[in-house]
């Protein structure tokens, strides 16, 4: 989300509410190419951009399962997007090394969309969480969002966080302290938004203007620590009893039992209608991303200009740090070196954005 500030959020916002009158927005796009390449699972992410795709006019391919490409053979996530580049004039990417859509636009000469980097990030889920709230309420200037479940390794969380601060949104995240938001991410909030923490919903719910709910990401874990963990309390209607009348109950889904089904009749849960709202924004997307680039040069000799900064060339960081992230992609791909950049003053790892000092 660093990439995106208040105005240019407000501008998708504006593009996605375009198409919304009119999803079926004709061939605008015609005779361009999306890729979509997902590492992991992906049910409404996938579908949702390649439903944006198509009802642009631009064609889709990709896969679904790693199993089912070159990734299964040993090759290279800088191999694949160098190869991909070429049948494609823009790039979906869902992988689970953190920091893994950073080094693939460093790689690319071709636009690249992260639809989601391990327990990172996933920045296109927020831009529709943040318009669904926008849309309904109005505004987001001032409001208070509860975020509630796994704030450890929910990357929908991160990236929602971050983007909310820009709205002058008071922060509550609750959830026991094992699955609390990350030092690097509390760090990066600091003098950016009003935080506060609280161990379980009903201590704050009557307060909320919107509760995002997300269910705990035990594939992000090791056994232990799932184990340890328990079964998590649901989110019922006993707990809404307390809530405002206009509260937004969000969720990027899939549910597990972290939302009893019971809810789903209240006014108030909004999960499976903000589905809507994922394809104009991811329209709004791609549509800008889509006019801004290059056509793909097809033909006899044709070459795509070097990718700036090749991390590959790059030396280790000066300092001799190696990233403290075991799912940071520095530590995931061959031949991919560490190196820092500063958060408020802070050192951290310019892919996963762990501190390292």
């Amino acid at each position: 989300m660093d990439a995106l500030g208040r105005d240019d959020m407000l501008d998708y916002f504006t593009r996605a509410e375009s198409f919304r009158s009119n999803t079926a927005a004709g061939q605008r796009h015609s005779g361009r190419t999306v890729a979509s390449l997902f590492y992991e699972p992906s049910t409404r992410t996938r579908l949702s951009f390649e439903s944006a795709a198509l009802r642009l006019g631009a064609q889709t391919l990709g896969f679904s399962d790693p199993a089912a490409s070159s990734a299964a053979k040993g090759e290279t996530l800088i191999d694949t997007i160098r190869t991909v580049e070429r049948y494609a004039d823009l790039i979906v990417l869902r992988h689970p090394a953190e920091g893994a859509a950073r080094l693939a636009a460093q790689v690319a000469s071709v636009p690249i969309v992260n639809a989601g980097d391990g327990g990172h990030e996933h920045p296109t889920q927020t831009l529709f969480d943040l318009y669904t709230i926008h849309r309904q309420r109005g505004s987001l200037d001032g409001l208070t969002l509860g975020l509630t479940g796994d704030l450890k390794y929910g990357r929908t969380v991160h990236s929602l966080a971050l983007a909310a601060a820009a709205f002058g949104v008071t922060l509550i995240f609750i959830a026991p302290e094992p699955l609390q938001v990350p030092a690097h991410l509390r760090g990066r909030l600091e003098g950016m938004a009003i935080v506060r923490t609280a161990a379980a919903v009903d201590e704050v719910i009557s307060e909320l203007d919107a509760l995002y709910v997300t269910r705990v990401q035990t594939e992000r874990m090791d056994p232990a620590e799932a184990a340890a963990l328990g079964t998590p309390r649901s989110l019922g209607p006993a707990d809404l009893r307390k809530a405002k009348d206009d509260l937004l109950v969000l969720h990027p889904l899939p549910r597990v039992t972290e939302i009893d089904p019971m809810v789903d009749e209240d006014p108030r849960a909004w999960y499976f209608e903000q589905l809507a709202d994922g394809v104009v924004m991811r329209m709004a997307i791609l549509d800008a991303l889509l006019a801004g680039a290059t056509p793909l040069p097809l033909g006899a000799g044709a070459k795509l200009p070097p990718p700036e900064d090749p991390p590959w060339r790059e030396s280790p960081d000066a300092s001799g740090v190696t990233c403290a992230n075991p799912k940071c992609v520095t530590r995931l791909e061959r031949g991919v070196m560490m190196r820092t950049i500063s958060h408020g003053g802070a050192r951290s790892c310019a892919y996963c954005d762990w501190c390292v000092e």
